[in-house]
């Protein structure tokens, strides 16, 4: 019964829109036939409001080349929502769209290209919590109606549509790629049916067949034609996802008025900043919730229980990395009868360097298939070691200060059963997890690394361990007391999903061209994925077998891959 319902599914339709005529379903046994002919009418309508959001790379204007890279829609007469990570790939990262740099295409419908083409003026506002984004684009000369946001909600079970633009993304798993969508129609405006599978309290799950260049879609009820979503993410077979109407509505009328270039983005309903295009959970003057702090100080004895970093999560025994040098500075506690180094949280560790007060590294494991979402805590201090060798506040707070950049991402230890899962999201929140980063560094690529390597690990496990750390330097320049560092790297351990194998993959960052001697200068960070040998060698730090199932490790000494797009990343 299972085989044949993925089977089922694997041939979800998904007919490409008529733009003057009523879209057949082309599927005479699809168990959407009954609502489909009532269905076609409301396709008409709506789908004048879903464009094809372009990028324009060269110096030709509007004539230059166009790279199509999502979905958007119209929610207000020069208003388009879409996805945060479309935006971020039409803008190389720096979430600023200057006039001219990207289009929003109405057209591109099967043997028609009616419908208007208008510029992109800017961005209006991004929420990372959600992955939605607000663009400003140039009024429409036809009257063109808005789709209208109100809340809806859906039920499992229920029949979808999914109305944008699949581009030809033979990575998704998609096994019939060609069968259902044909070959060389990519690109073109679709109606993608499927039926919602579970939800969540943040997501409505879903089969509808959808492709890169599907992100930032509005999905809609089959049943009533409202609204009921954005789609943001899709893995084949496995893990369509969209954004409850509701949170959409929020983030729409929070930002209705916001005009375009303001520098204001969403993340959990708080505001926060974007400084020279770029943004990261960081904090503004009126969002305190960000930089709480726990009033309420947990136990030594409240951390008997926690696991921490798992060798064995894998399958395979991936240990905590082991130190080459500067093995001397690691923070030593008493805890219990032992004296520890490993601080352990639920499903993530931390090891402290005592000469700087912070995160030497951290080490998680991270179960895709359980993950699921927690509000924000406060930050804290850890009971276990003196706060002394702690930095709550020094260099912390609004710009020109820095922000707790975690670690072990607040999102990765979010897993489990509820208790453990609520565990792992306060745990996060230690101030042992931050290590000091520039407002709008934290953000683009390195926020994604963790779930586009999700997206290539083995259908039935879903699970990466991933270790984290900063590069730290005598030459590191000191603000507010603190030696902060300037670059950062990051290692992904999993089992290929395609060769079933151990496989890591290394990554660093930097905020170097952020950091000035006496003031702060903002641009675009650079990701670069490195081979782990590399970074063993200037992290002083050792991975084990890691660096032998690097794809990079016979490639030559300081190789290294500039990524502007997670696709870039070389698993292989």
């Amino acid at each position: 019964l299972a085989a044949l319902e993925r089977a089922i599914r694997l041939q979800r339709p998904a007919p490409t829109c008529a733009a003057d005529k009523r879209t057949p379903l082309g599927d005479e046994d699809s168990p959407f036939d009954d609502v489909w002919p009532a269905f076609q009418a409301v396709l008409q309508r709506l789908q004048r409001a879903v464009a094809r959001l372009d990028r324009i790379d060269g110096t030709s204007g509007m004539n230059g080349s166009r790279q199509p890279l999502g979905t958007g829609f119209l929610v207000a007469p020069n208003r388009i929502l879409t996805a945060r990570h479309v935006i971020e790939d039409m803008s190389y990262d720096t979430m600023r769209l200057e006039p001219g740099q990207a289009i929003a295409d109405f057209g591109k419908y099967w043997q028609s290209n009616a419908g208007e083409t208008c510029v992109i003026t800017g961005v209006v506002a991004v929420d990372h919590r959600f992955d939605l984004g607000l663009l400003e684009i140039e009024p429409l000369e036809s009257e063109t109606d808005s789709l209208v946001i109100d809340g809806f909600t859906v039920t499992k079970g229920a029949g979808v549509c999914v109305v944008g633009y699949p581009l030809d993304d033979r990575r998704s798993g998609m096994v019939n790629v060609d069968f259902i969508f044909g070959k060389k129609r990519f690109g073109l405006k679709r109606a993608s049916v499927g039926e919602i599978l579970r939800s969540d309290a943040y997501y409505h799950y879903h089969d509808c067949s959808t492709l890169g260049g599907n992100s930032g879609s509005p999905v809609v009820d089959l049943d009533s034609g409202r609204f009921c979503g954005v789609h943001v993410s899709g893995r084949a077979l496995a893990r369509n996802a969209m954004v409850r109407a509701v949170h959409v509505l929020e983030f729409f009328e929070r930002h209705r008025e916001t005009p375009a270039g303001s520098a204001h983005t969403s993340c959990g309903g708080g505001r926060i900043a974007i400084v020279g295009g770029s943004d990261r959970d960081a904090q503004t003057a009126d969002d305190a919730e960000l930089d709480e702090i726990e009033e309420l100080e947990a136990r030594p004895e409240d951390y008997v229980d926690r696991p921490g970093y798992d060798p064995g999560f894998l399958g395979v025994e991936v240990p905590l990395p082991e130190f080459s040098r500067n093995g001397d500075d690691i923070l030593t506690f008493e805890f219990g009868d032992d004296e520890q180094r490993e601080l352990r949280y639920q499903h993530f560790s931390v090891v402290m360097s005592e000469s700087r007060r912070m995160c030497r590294f951290s080490a998680v494991n991270i179960d895709g298939a359980t993950a699921g979402k927690r509000k924000r805590r406060g930050w804290r201090f850890d009971p276990r070691i003196d706060k002394a060798h702690q930095i709550m506040k020094e260099c912390y707070g609004r710009e020109p200060k820095f922000s707790r950049g975690h670690m072990t991402r607040r999102e990765d230890p979010i897993w489990g059963s509820d208790t453990d899962a609520s565990t792992g999201n306060v745990d996060s929140m230690h101030v042992t997890n931050a290590v000091p980063q520039i407002q709008p560094f934290n953000a683009g690529i390195w926020l994604q690394l963790e779930s586009y390597a999700l997206d290539h690990t083995r259908e039935d496990s879903m699970r990466i361990s991933v270790f984290t750390g900063p590069f730290l330097t005598g030459d590191d320049p000191v603000h507010f007391g603190v030696r902060i560092p300037l670059r950062f790297w990051k290692v992904i351990a999993f089992i290929h999903d395609e060769t079933g194998e151990l496989s890591a993959t290394g990554y660093t960052m930097s905020q170097e061209p952020f950091i000035g001697d006496s003031e702060f200068v903002f641009g675009q960070h650079q990701n670069r994925q490195r081979p782990i040998l590399e970074i063993e060698r200037e992290a002083g730090i050792t991975f084990g077998e890691l660096s032998q199932v690097d794809p990079l490790r016979t490639l030559p000494e300081s190789t290294d891959r500039l990524l502007s797009a997670p696709g870039q990343i070389r698993f292989i």
